[in-house]
């Protein structure tokens, strides 16, 4: 277990995610901040290295939430039984007016999977 005094401005979940922390647990009382799953020395190295290059450290965690939020939203869309259930119908009528209209061959349910988890990622 170890705590910081942190500064307004701060971004918590980056320092502790650069402290090496999985951000479970994670406590703020007043300027106290306890990241129970670190070594007070890993902290203390990660603060001064957060204070030191804030916006670069910022900048990198922006980049590991985003990855962590498509990475979500692709498991939601393999979850949720109602969205499946729409992508096949339309994948089913696109097939049909592809082979009506243009000779084109069908869609596979994973080219269609595929296709919509790509665009989860690159919106």
């Amino acid at each position: 277990m170890a705590k910081v005094t942190i500064l307004s401005g701060h971004n918590l979940n980056a320092l502790a995610h650069l402290a090496g922390s999985n951000r479970q647990n994670l406590s703020l009382v007043g300027d106290e901040f306890d990241v129970p799953d670190v070594s007070q020395p890993d902290l203390d190295t990660a603060l001064a290295d957060y204070v030191a290059n804030q916006a670069a450290r910022d900048a990198d965690f922006q980049v590991v939430q985003d990855g962590e939020t498509v990475g979500e939203l692709q498991q939601k869309f393999g979850d949720d039984e109602v969205l499946n259930a729409v992508v096949e119908v339309m994948r089913t009528e696109l097939n049909n007016l592809r082979a009506q209209h243009t000779g084109m061959p069908a869609i596979s349910a994973g080219a269609m999977d595929g296709a919509v988890r790509a665009k989860i990622a690159n919106p």
